[in-house]
């Protein structure tokens, strides 16, 4: 069974690059996030240590 949510009006975290991160779901293996850039931003690219993004 599949359900639907509003996306929160609210981030919970600012990224270094700008972006505003909305956390979706989060689990001990892993997590989902929304990620936002204000207009006109540009995102730089990251090499992370400990984790692997997709």
């Amino acid at each position: 069974m599949s359900s639907t949510a509003m996306l929160p009006a609210d981030f919970d975290v600012l990224a270094p690059d700008g972006s505003e991160v909305r956390i979706l779901l989060a689990t001990a293996g892993g997590s989902m996030a929304h990620f936002r850039l204000p207009a006109g931003a540009v995102s730089k690219p990251v090499r992370h240590r400990t984790v692997e993004e997709i």
